[in-house]
C-alpha cells in the first residue's frame, strides 16, 4: 500500500475538528435533530410580557382620559358648533384623521397615542403567540439531555455568561420530541464516541 494511500484512509478515520467556540457548538447540535436544545428563558418571557403589558394598560388609561374629557366637554361646555364638531370626530374615522393633520392639538395628541397602541399591541400580541408556542415544545429527552450536558462540560465550547447554559436545567427545551432514545445514543457512538474518551 503506497505512503499516499494510507495517508488518505488516516485522514478519513479523523474526525473533523472545527473552531473551538460557537462553531464546534452549532456543528454539534447540528450533528443530530435530537440536540437541538436550547434555553426557554421562562422568567425573561415571563418578564417581557409584562413590561408590554404595563405600557399597554398606561396607554389604555391615557386614551380613556382622553375620551373622558372630550365627554365632558360635549356635555358641560363649549358652542354647538364645538359640540357637534367633537361628536363628528368621535364618530367618524376620516373626520378624527382630518382634525388631527390640520394641527387640531387635542386630535393630534390622540391619534399619536391611537398610532402608539397599535404598535405596541402588535407587539405586546406576536409576543403572546410566540410564548405560547414555547411553552408548549417539550424538554428534551433524558439521554439527549446528558449526551448534550457531557460534550458541554467536557468541550466547554462558550465562556462568560454563556458557560452557564445548563445551570438551570429546567429551562431548557427541545425543538424536536425524543422518538428514539436508543437511535440518538447509537449515532453518539459512532460518530463522536472519540469526545468522550479520557485522554
Amino acid at each position: 500500500m503506497s505512503s499516499t494511500r494510507s495517508s488518505d484512509i488516516e485522514a478519513a478515520k479523523t474526525p473533523k475538528e472545527f473552531l473551538e467556540g460557537f462553531s464546534n457548538f452549532a456543528e454539534f447540535i447540528a450533528s443530530d435533530d435530537d440536540l437541538s436544545i436550547y434555553r426557554r428563558f421562562r422568567s425573561l418571557s415571563a418578564r417581557n410580557l409584562l413590561y408590554l403589558q404595563a405600557e399597554l394598560q398606561v396607554l389604555e388609561a391615557q386614551l380613556r382620559d382622553l375620551d373622558e374629557k372630550g365627554k365632558a366637554e360635549i356635555d358641560n361646555g363649549g358652542n354647538l358648533g364645538d359640540k357637534i364638531e367633537l361628536l363628528q370626530v368621535a364618530r367618524d374615522w376620516e373626520s378624527f384623521v382630518r382634525k388631527a393633520d390640520h394641527e387640531d392639538e387635542r386630535q393630534m395628541k390622540k391619534m399619536k397615542m391611537v398610532i402608539e397602541i397599535r404598535r405596541v399591541m402588535k407587539e405586546y400580541q406576536k409576543a403572546l403567540l410566540l410564548q405560547s408556542k414555547v411553552m408548549a415544545l417539550d424538554a428534551p429527552g433524558e439521554r439527549a439531555l446528558d449526551v448534550f450536558k457531557r460534550w458541554f462540560e467536557r468541550k466547554q465550547p462558550l465562556v462568560g455568561y454563556g458557560g452557564e447554559l445548563l445551570s438551570d436545567k429546567a429551562d431548557v427545551v427541545s425543538l424536536r420530541k425524543e422518538v428514539d432514545p436508543d437511535r440518538l445514543s447509537k449515532f453518539m457512538q459512532d460518530h463522536f464516541g472519540y469526545l468522550f474518551k479520557m485522554k
